[in-house]
């Protein structure tokens, strides 16, 4: 259920269950009900409430609730952009060096490899053989997931972006 942020309320109450509540319309009681929350971090100062989204997970209740807040524009003397794409799965820019760099050809190499091992095996009924070929492939993708965003951390930290 998504409720606008002109619908629910969420305030402080400092009490020995939880220090934050939130009201939630409810038809047919006046006022709502009022239910304790846990916040996974607490409220920025000045931060508006925006729309919040109510979960049931099993036996348990989640409120997702957006917020928005105006943050202070660093200045800096370099940028990195990163693109996430398609057929290369990363491509970043800056502002030192105004070539892009691709990132993901072993990816795709390994995914392709494993695409046609795959169509060979479900040609021959071997599903047993194929979940165990799956767990191998997405642990070979993880590692080259991995592999990526060091080198896009590691290509960051090379061009030094200074904040003033």
């Amino acid at each position: 259920m998504v409720l606008r942020n002109d619908v629910y309320d969420i305030h402080k109450e400092d009490t020995k269950l939880t220090p934050y509540w939130i009201r939630i319309p409810v038809a047919g009681k006046r006022g709502g009900i009022n239910c304790p929350i846990a916040l996974s971090s607490p409220i920025p100062e000045g931060a508006r409430m925006k729309e919040a989204k109510i979960i049931k997970e099993g036996e348990e209740w989640y409120v997702y609730v957006t917020i928005e807040k105006e943050v202070q524009e660093r200045k800096t003397d370099s940028i990195l952009a990163v693109d996430m794409g398609i057929r290369n799965i990363a491509t970043t820019v800056n502002l030192h060096n105004p070539r892009p760099k691709f990132y993901g050809k072993e990816l795709n190499k390994v995914r392709g490899h494993f695409f046609n091992l795959r169509q060979k095996l479900q040609k021959k009924n071997a599903y047993g053989t194929i979940k165990k070929l799956g767990n191998h492939e997405r642990r070979r993708v993880d590692a080259i997931l991995h592999i990526i965003s060091k080198g896009i951390v590691a290509g960051a930290v090379l061009t030094q972006p200074i904040t003033r």
